[in-house]
């Protein structure tokens, strides 16, 4: 059956026929207003209202500003700062020198604002972690303070402000009793200038504080750090998959159990090997992959049984490997 087609419309009287009629013009969309870029010629604000600033007019107002926080007048520096990102709401080093301004004054709430604002505008750049990690410090947010200070570090390992910030924020916090003997002993080793090794430490030290949400963090910006030694590698691996397990989530876990078993066995840790593989029985068995789980209980078994490690081997986890 064929579909018949739909009337063609008629049109009203006075009207102009389809054909003779004239085709209107689109309206031309309103002119955008313009973006503030610095180091344009001229720097616009947002509002068509108001003017504009030359390149020359906006470094001036910076100058300003920097000037007043460099004399302690920090009210009249955020006013001029408000100002300037008015006109360069882009401007990472100006959120985070307002950030530095509202510290003054104790206003951490809008320093932590400022700071978060500098870093997703520039991710890589280290100093907006510290103004974040500093921020979180005095609000009390001791772990995620770390995490901060860790990040930037991730960023720019070299960077000594954000090592000695990242001790001093442990240092003062809850964790410090049982964190400073450990940091005590990698000063007589010489190895409290090592971001990794400092990282990793604050790392396991939020995970048994129970900060399991933090300690990834600072153990995943350890990893980014990176070092030459595969066994601190492997501890850090061992770290995460038990704060992952801690979080929940069961494949991330999972995931670095893995990368500490490989471990392990490329530096002959059967004592490790052991760990891990009991480790991941008990993770495939929660997830119901009884065969792997299996597996790696009998793993586990004759790793202990060779080590002579009678409490492994006759826990009832191991024994069901032979099952």
């Amino acid at each position: 059956m064929e579909q018949s087609l739909p009337p063609a419309s008629e049109p009203t009287p006075g009207s102009t026929p389809a054909r003779n009629r004239r085709r209107r013009e689109p309206e031309s969309p309103p002119a955008p207003a313009p973006i503030a870029l610095f180091g344009a010629k001229t720097v616009g604000r947002r509002s068509p209202d108001e003017p504009v600033l030359s390149k020359a007019e906006f470094v001036e107002k910076v100058r300003q500003s920097n000037q007043a926080c460099h004399d302690g007048d920090f009210h009249t520096a955020i006013v001029l700062y408000n100002e300037a990102l008015a006109v360069d709401p882009q401007n990472c080093i100006l959120y985070s020198n307002r950030s530095a301004a509202y510290m003054k004054i104790q206003q951490y709430d809008k320093a932590l604002d400022d700071a978060i604002k500098a870093r997703l505008l520039n991710p890589k750049w280290p100093k907006a972690y510290f103004r974040q990690g500093v921020a979180l410090q005095y609000l009390g947010r001791h772990a995620d303070a770390l995490a901060a200070f860790a990040s930037g570090l991730a960023q720019d390992p070299k960077s000594l402000q954000l090592l000695v910030g990242m001790v001093e924020a442990a240092m003062k916090s809850p964790m410090r009793d049982s964190l400073e003997p450990t940091y005590q002993q990698l000063q007589k080793m010489k190895l409290d200038k090592s971001p990794f090794v400092v990282v990793s430490v604050v790392g396991q030290e939020l995970l048994t504080a129970g900060h399991h949400g933090a300690s990834v963090v600072v153990l995943e910006a350890a990893l980014k750090i990176g070092t030459c030694s595969l066994k601190l590698r492997g501890s850090v691996f061992s770290a995460l998959s038990s704060a992952y397990w801690s979080l929940g989530n069961t494949e991330k876990s999972t995931g670095y159990m893995q990368q500490d078993l490989d471990v392990a066995k490329t530096l002959g840790d059967q004592t490790g090997e052991c760990r891990a593989h009991g480790n991941l029985g008990s993770a495939f068995f929660s997830k119901g992959n009884y065969r792997e789980a299996l597996t790696n209980h009998r793993h586990q078994l004759v790793l202990a049984m060779k080590l002579k490690n009678r409490e492994v081997r006759h826990s009832p986890q191991a024994i069901a490997g032979w099952l």
